[in-house]
């Protein structure tokens, strides 16, 4: 193993390596392995803590408290209900009950908190792309920073230009929720349909010219890229487009609304509608006035994002516990403008680390110069990584499997190509992707998490809905958090109402995606071994007791069953 693997993960915490105490209490152990990755000593994360656990249950009820292990119910209606523990002998149980009054001894129950500080929205120069939900488009969404301010709305899922608006004061950096925009666009196209050509606009992906994206999509046979860019003097907003392999004239319903006038360099405009000859079709701007216009005042600078607490670096460890004949362990701090949050590390053939964090970037680490390089930013929660054979880097983000290109060689990946978009996404906060891994054929994988119940979903999604289960506009929540109350025990605790959620993904080298397994919860783990053999770990929860490791086979179910919607000749009988 890698020796700098491990040591992100320490970084990222900002733990330093406990060595194991000789002298330990005897139900230590068993909590750690049973107990710890939900309750802490003195503040609640995902179940309550110990303090409240040894109040609830003193030296005397300890009997009551084997029993409650044993048999959960759910005292806390807030909190998720803990799995049973009845796998756990009844000795180790007292252990672990002795060994929680023990290690509370004079605590005192703290407020909660999170345990890290909230992210920042960092500082950073103009323009910028994030890829994140907004409100009237889909969660596949992408915001375009450009100078001064003025951000514009470009839909990956409908190929479109969705609005612009003033001000760039928005919680982009979040996924959970739709951001909020501080002022009301200026400019809002409404047209069902932007460009007069037959079926579904497929999202290609787009290149960075001088940080501003050039978006890439095809309809048909038609090849279509959009070039954004703004005029801040003039208050101008301007969208360039190439059209190749179409013949014959073009229409564009540019309906729209707003305080703003629309102009084209060619064809004739009128009552919203541009009508392009095949020759005007190939290359033409349009151009998107603010009436009145007036720049907007410099607004408060963002606040940069302060250095997380992490241990400082240090060389190997020399402790001479049995894992140090395996590895070592060193602590490296991570950039101090990033969210330390890390979700995916890979080595990558020359030694160096690629490492993608929460919000949004994947840096590069050079463990020979022990410095940070960047090298992609504007991801939506990239939650893995890895080095293709030509060394691209791809990527799994909140609506994409994106690969990575530096196609111009100073250091920065300038394209962001879609490899595959074909799950769907219904903005609801639980709808994590993971992976990928590959195969030695060249397939890819990935794992997709269910939605949860704990809130609902945007009223623009991605994906066919499915109709089995509660009515998808009662999962509509728009804020209305006590209507969402009364509808969502119906929607069952996790569900899966579009494609693949809860599946096992597979995606062959010609970019065919096909289900390979059903039934997970939440697969927060994707492997394959030297005999291609896949590996996936899934969390606890609703149908999940403890959180598993497990050998998936093609075709396989899992034992969560809201992904069978999804599973060819299901009979709605989940065990047949």
């Amino acid at each position: 193993m890698n020796p700098f693997l491990a040591l992100i993960a320490l970084s990222t915490l900002g733990l330093p390596l406990l060595a194991q105490d000789k002298t330990s209490h005897p139900g230590e152990q068993a909590f750690k392995i049973n107990c710890a990755a939900c309750h802490l000593a003195d503040v609640l994360v995902v179940g309550p803590s110990l303090v409240e656990v040894a109040r609830n249950y003193p030296a005397d009820k300890q009997a009551d408290f084997i029993t409650w292990a044993k048999t959960p119910g759910k005292k806390n209606l807030k909190l998720i209900q803990m799995p049973s523990m009845a796998h756990v002998p009844e000795a180790d149980l007292a252990k672990i009950h002795d060994y929680i009054l023990t290690s509370t001894k004079g605590l005192t129950e703290k407020k909660r908190s999170f345990l890290y500080p909230a992210f920042e929205e960092p500082k950073r120069p103009l323009p910028y792309v994030v890829r994140t939900s907004m409100p009237d488009s889909s969660p596949a969404s992408v915001a375009i920073v450009l100078e001064n301010g003025l951000t514009a709305c470009w839909d990956t899922e409908a190929c479109r230009f969705r609005y612009a608006y003033l001000g760039d004061k928005t919680n982009l950096f979040s996924i959970w929720k739709p951001a909020s925009l501080p002022n009301k666009p200026y400019y809002r196209e409404t047209s069902a349909d932007l460009l007069s050509l037959p079926g579904k606009p497929q999202f290609l992906g787009y290149r960075l010219i001088n940080k501003i994206p050039e978006f890439h999509y095809r309809i048909g046979d038609v090849d279509i890229k959009e070039f954004l860019a703004s005029n801040i003097r003039r208050g101008t907003f301007t969208r360039h487009f190439i059209i190749a392999n179409h013949t014959g004239p073009l229409t564009l319903d540019l309906s729209g609304k707003g305080k703003a006038t629309l102009t084209s360099n060619k064809g004739t405009l009128k009552n919203g509608v541009l009508t392009l000859t095949n020759e005007e079709a190939k290359s033409f701007t349009l151009k998107i006035t603010a009436k009145n216009w007036k720049s907007p005042k410099k607004g408060k600078e963002h606040s940069s994002v302060a250095q997380r607490p992490v241990a400082p670096p240090t060389p190997p460890s020399t402790d001479t516990s049995d894992w140090s004949h395996y590895y070592s362990l060193q602590n490296i701090p991570v950039p101090a403008t990033v969210d330390h949050q890390i979700g995916g590390v890979t080595t990558l053939r020359d030694g160096r680390l690629a490492v993608c964090f929460n919000s949004g970037e994947v840096y590069l680490y050079s463990p020979g110069g022990k410095f940070w390089s960047l090298f992609a930013r504007g991801l939506a929660l990239p939650l893995g990584i890895l080095e293709e054979p030509d060394g691209s880097l791809i990527v799994t983000q909140w609506a994409e499997l994106t690969r990575l290109r530096d196609t111009d060689k100073d250091g920065l990946a300038d394209s962001y190509e879609n490899v595959c978009n074909s799950f769907g996404i219904t903005g609801n906060y639980h709808e994590f992707v993971y992976g990928p891994a590959r195969d030695s054929k060249g397939n890819l994988y990935l794992s997709l998490n269910v939605a949860s119940n704990g809130d609902g979903i945007q009223d623009i999604i991605r994906g066919p809905w499915n109709p089995i289960g509660l009515p998808r506009e009662l999962h509509i929540v728009k804020n209305d958090q006590e209507a969402w109350k009364k509808n969502k025990l119906k929607a069952g605790r996790m569900y899966s109402r579009v494609p693949y959620r809860g599946c096992v993904l597979k995606i062959t080298p010609d970019g065919k995606v096909t289900p390979f397994a059903y039934g997970f919860r939440s697969p927060d783990g994707i492997h394959l071994d030297a005999q291609d053999r896949v590996w996936v770990t899934d969390n606890q929860g609703d149908w999940r007791g403890t959180s598993p490791l497990y050998h998936v086979t093609e075709g396989g179910f899992y034992g969560h069953p809201a992904s069978l919607v999804w599973k060819e000749g299901w009979t709605r009988k989940p065990l047949e």
